[in-house]
């Protein structure tokens, strides 16, 4: 008699930018962590997951300095596989800043523009990184994976999870649309950059989270489900 083989474990790669947090709290002293939005979502996936064997692995770009070192530590403690995150000689992490006002509202200050994150898929090596998407079961990305990039990156990482979805690999796109990441050079209202590119890979997403707010501020129609 022949035992049934156990399936393998899910393989999931989240796409985007781990920062900096640095914190201020009511008594003045600063508190620092990591933070980004698919980091999030990549720490509690490996939590859950664990105890089916769900395999977690983060993608992009960090530098060689103290912070990087310490991001892919934090990152390891939370099961999160980084071999697929490169090294960026003299790069360095994107750095966020919270403050709380009186009253308890949260205000954030953004230093990203040279984050190493940004050159993730650039040159031959981001083309490799690439294809080594071809491992992975499910592939995670947000709006904000897609902002930060350089647009030659975004139009790389687009063409690639067109190919993927039709071999089968699941695409799964968080919207979180953040209008500053898309103001370009002013000229047009960031919805409009934003909005070419969220049709492209809405188009070969499998599941897709989305707001009411966002359907109507980037003009998709009203029964987007």
């Amino acid at each position: 008699m022949t035992t049934p083989s156990s399936p393998s474990p899910w393989r999931v790669a989240l796409i985007g930018e781990c920062m900096i947090e640095l914190q201020k709290s009511a008594d003045g002293q600063i508190r620092q962590g990591f933070g980004g939005d698919t980091l999030n979502t990549a720490a509690y996936l490996s939590r859950i997951g664990a105890p089916f064997g769900t395999r977690v692995s983060y993608i992009s770009a960090l530098g060689e300095d103290g912070f990087s070192l310490a991001m892919r530590a934090f990152w390891s403690s939370e099961g999160i596989d980084h071999s697929l995150t490169r090294a960026l000689p003299g790069r360095v992490p994107g750095l966020y800043f919270i403050e709380l006002s009186p009253d308890g509202e949260r205000s954030f200050s953004y230093w990203r523009g040279e984050a190493a994150a940004r050159d993730v898929f650039e040159g031959d090596e981001g083309e490799t990184l690439l294809g080594n998407l071809a491992d992975f079961d499910a592939i995670y990305c947000s709006g904000i994976s897609l902002a930060v990039l350089r647009e030659t990156g975004r139009a790389r990482l687009l063409a690639r999870l067109r190919e993927l979805h039709e071999r089968g690999t699941r695409i799964i796109f968080d919207c979180n649309f953040r209008p500053i990441l898309w103001k370009g050079d002013g000229t047009e209202k960031p919805e409009t950059n934003a909005l070419p590119w969220y049709r492209e890979i809405m188009a070969v997403a499998d599941l897709v989270f989305i707001s009411r707010d966002e359907i109507q501020v980037l003009g998709l129609p009203p029964d987007t489900d």
